[in-house]
């Protein structure tokens, strides 16, 4: 015990007694020697061996542990690009991104979205029914305009109503009632029509026809 004491009082500067060898001094995990001293690695640097003179940066897809002696992997949803950079934290994606690798983000295609950068994840969210992601890297969704529908999710437009049916709902297409119509199923529409003064509708997805 009086030698450990001995050996610690020798251990100055930040140094401690070697734990596999109470006759040494070292500069532990966690730290590096500079200038004759043993100090504590920089935030987001470590060492996980003795008697480093350098601290090192975390590999890409990784960051430093808080105790500094070594490096882990990001979080699930989260990445880390580059692996010259002190860091105890991984980055979120951005608003349009995901993250299913722990090195790098990817854009969400078209038809889905991911909104704030603040928040883990390894995918992004479906369009709802009723809504569309016409484009890639969207952090919203577009609601359907009116007079057209979407009765799928994670689509990149809305649908027109088909022939004989209308769309006064975002999600879904509506039969015209007896008596009107609607001809074609490459337009916005609400409402189907009504025959003009002395005609009627045969049929819901025909044209108008004269009395005879």
């Amino acid at each position: 015990e009086g030698k450990a004491n001995k050996i610690q009082s020798k251990c100055k500067n930040g140094f401690s007694i070697d734990p596999a060898d109470s006759t040494k001094c070292i500069c532990p995990q966690g730290k590096y020697i500079t200038n004759g001293k043993c100090e504590d690695c920089a935030s987001g640097r470590y060492t996980d061996q003795v008697d480093q003179t350098k601290c090192k940066y975390p590999g890409a897809g990784k960051r430093a542990t808080t105790d500094k002696k070594s490096q882990t992997e990001c979080a699930a949803g989260t990445f880390a690009a580059t692996n010259n950079v002190a860091r105890t934290a991984c980055a979120y994606p951005a608003a349009g991104h995901y993250a299913n690798s722990s090195k790098s983000q990817t854009v969400c295609p078209a038809g889905k979205w991911a909104s704030g950068n603040t928040t883990a994840r390894t995918s992004c969210t479906n369009a709802s029914k009723g809504y569309y992601v016409a484009y890639a890297g969207r952090w919203y969704q577009d609601s359907c305009p009116a007079g057209k529908y979407q009765d799928a999710t994670g689509q990149v437009d809305c649908k027109f109503p088909s022939a004989g049916k209308y769309a006064n709902s975002s999600t879904s297409q509506t039969q015209c009632a007896q008596g009107t119509w609607a001809g074609t199923n490459n337009v916005a529409r609400t409402a189907c029509a009504n025959p003009d003064a002395g005609k009627y509708a045969a049929s819901t997805a025909m044209g108008p026809v004269s009395y005879t």
